[in-house]
């Protein structure tokens, strides 16, 4: 018994030593401070609760910030395990938002399709997502591209340069 669990141990040592972090790293947060600070305050007043300080994700919601997160599909989830399994605020807007069956949301290929999602779902309180305006989501979505490393146009991803961003 003493053995089985010095191995499981020592398991956990090697993962959390292993480099594999979600979320925005310390450089990408310095360089999303200058060209999004507007979206990196957002973040922490809106968001952060939810997806970390970090956007690292928590059990009720994904990563969302840093070079891995938002994938151009949204990952399969086993339903016994991952992120999101079983919780409900997530299982009521995965079926409010998708048919049976469906993907858990549309394909990001543009920032336009990020902002898309993010203003239609995000917050998941409908009080807290009437409060937001426009201008808000720009600055979020704005923020989370650079955190992941995408060149934003100067001055910032707007309704009307969106869809020419590509992820």
């Amino acid at each position: 018994m003493l053995g089985k669990s010095l191995l499981l141990l020592g398991a956990c040592a090697t993962l959390a030593c292993s480099g594999l972090r979600y979320g925005i790293s310390d450089a990408d947060l310095a360089r999303a401070r200058e060209a999004a600070p507007r979206g990196v305050a957002l973040f922490a007043e809106q968001c952060a609760r939810c997806h970390g300080q970090h956007g690292e994700g928590r059990s009720s919601a994904p990563p969302v910030l840093g070079r891995d997160a938002l994938p151009e599909y949204p990952r399969e989830q086993n339903p016994n395990s991952g992120l999101t399994a079983g919780d409900p605020e997530a299982l009521r807007l995965k079926a409010r938002s998708r048919p049976a069956g469906a993907p858990a949301r549309d394909p990001f290929r543009t920032a336009a399709d990020l902002y898309g999602y993010v203003s239609r779902s995000m917050p998941p309180d409908e009080d807290a997502r009437a409060a937001m305006t426009a201008d808000h989501y720009w600055a979020l979505v704005n923020f989370m591209l650079v955190s992941r490393g995408a060149s934003v146009p100067s001055g910032g991803v707007t309704d009307k340069s969106a869809a020419s961003v590509k992820f």
